[in-house]
């Protein structure tokens, strides 16, 4: 795996290699799928607009300009809110997904389709699964119980029978990995 420091859209943008797509697929895939669901698109509909949604970001991508005053995940809501007008056009709208819904849902407002927090716990979870092969068990163990169940590193160096110091050089590296990874896909 690259472990170079180039973020992930970086990587998409500055010619998509197939292993940034890929990595990008499996973190982002699955929250896409939700937000469609959660617009009353039916199972099928929403994995092809999700599948629409990598259609458009092949093209656009190599063109993205990261701008500070919006954020990624807007412009891929954006994204998603034009597929499901698309798939709505013409349609009879069902009851979940009612014209309303979807004019909010549109409005670039601070309310999203996920809270910021759950948005970030699940970007960030995503991430590490996808890294999981990356980092032995005893790295990614150290990290989990530090950041997710907010154990202390002495807990965890007697748990894993490791030091103290290796608990946080452990740490370290997956946030180091994570940040790298992650830099403009929380933002």
């Amino acid at each position: 795996m690259d472990s170079t420091s180039i973020s992930l859209l970086e990587r998409l943008r500055s010619g998509g290699q197939p292993v940034a797509w890929e990595r990008f697929s499996e973190i982002y895939s699955p929250l896409m799928y939700r937000w469609s669901r959660q617009q009353g698109l039916p199972e099928q509909d929403a994995a092809d607009l999700v599948q629409d949604v990598f259609r458009v970001l092949i093209v656009k991508m190599p063109s993205f300009v990261y701008d500070r005053e919006k954020s990624f995940r807007s412009w891929l809501r954006r994204i998603m809110v034009n597929k499901i007008f698309e798939h709505y056009r013409g349609r009879k709208l069902p009851v979940s997904c009612n014209g309303s819904a979807l004019e909010t849902l549109a409005e670039d407002d601070p309310l999203d389709l996920f809270s910021e927090t759950e948005f970030r716990r699940e970007v960030m979870c995503r991430a590490l699964q996808v890294m999981k092969a990356d980092f032995s068990e005893t790295t990614r163990l150290c990290f989990w119980k530090m950041v997710f169940e907010q154990h202390s590193a002495a807990d965890v160096a007697t748990e894993l029978g490791i030091t103290v110091g290796a608990v946080y050089a452990a740490k370290s590296r997956v946030t180091a990995r994570l940040r790298s990874e992650l830099a403009y896909l929380l933002e």
